[in-house]
């Protein structure tokens, strides 16, 4: 792929990915090909790639005061890729076998991605992705005078909303969830693929912990965030920034009770006491 296309895909992709705004999935990437495609745009430099900077520092600001961040990595352009094959693979028009398949590529990409190496990584990644779990999809349902039909994601063509009041169209748009976008047969399979990526990014994994789907599971990545220092103030911060600070600690205790093995409980525990305690103190100063 040259240049251009890597723009685009910065652009569209990964630009309202980081920023928020309408994200436009590309075309399936593939296991190898997204392996390929992240070690030519490691170090892509365009105007895309300046705002998505601009405004992954802006979110670790919220965090830790910091002056630069890494710079947008090869890992995090594999969970980019990786998360856009596993968004087509709810495409209605994909068989349900090509989207297993999909899903298993991805799913692969994702494992080579691999878990941060330190702190700093944990940061760069919570930065890059903390909107993900906010993504939805809009589809449009269309009604003239002959017929109905619906376009999942993507706009009608404009053909079809011509003459309006003689052909008697009407539009409507419904919003679909993240936790709606899988059909019945994979869904399960495609929920344990979007559960590991968010477990690749452990502070996004714990900051986002009380959400619907994909259902939160431990992890040695989010534990091991919890039992280091600087990894758990972070995740303190970044839990602090969700409204509802009682309900949140209610389902943080009932996420510690999963836990089985009792050192791993411990730290939950006591984590989950820190963070009242962090809450209450920051209640009383303000």
């Amino acid at each position: 792929m040259n240049q251009q296309g890597l723009e685009q895909i910065a652009e569209r992709l990964l630009l309202p990915l980081v920023a928020g705004g309408d994200l436009v999935a590309q075309p399936p990437f593939g296991a190898q090909r997204a392996v390929d495609l992240a070690a030519l745009a490691s170090g892509l430099v365009c105007n895309a790639m300046t705002l998505v900077e601009e405004e992954r520092l802006k979110r670790a600001r919220r965090l830790c005061p910091i002056d630069r961040l890494p710079d947008f990595s090869e890992p995090e352009w594999l969970l980019t890729l990786a998360l856009n094959d596993l968004l087509q693979a709810t495409n209605t028009a994909l068989g349900a076998r090509h989207a297993s398949k999909l899903v298993e590529m991805a799913t692969s990409v994702i494992q080579q991605a691999g878990a941060p190496r330190d702190v700093h990584e944990v940061l760069a990644r919570h930065s890059s992705f903390a909107q993900a779990v906010r993504l939805c999809r809009w589809d449009t349902h269309v009604r003239w005078w002959t017929g109905a039909r619906d376009y999942h994601g993507r706009a009608p063509p404009k053909r079809l909303l011509l003459w309006p009041r003689i052909r008697r169209v009407q539009q409507s748009k419904t919003r679909i969830e993240l936790c709606h976008m899988p059909r019945a047969r994979w869904r399960r399979m495609w929920e344990v693929g979007l559960g590991r990526w968010f477990a690749a990014s452990p502070l996004t994994d714990l900051a986002t912990f009380d959400r619907s789907y994909p259902a939160f599971v431990w992890t040695s990545a989010a534990l091991g965030l919890l039992a280091a220092p600087p990894g758990r103030t972070l995740a303190l911060r970044a839990l602090r920034l969700q409204s509802q600070n009682a309900t949140i600690l209610r389902a943080f205790r009932a996420r510690a009770k999963e836990l089985s093995h009792p050192p791993a409980r411990k730290l939950a525990f006591e984590f989950a006491q820190e963070l009242e305690a962090y809450c209450c103190a920051l209640a009383t100063d303000s």
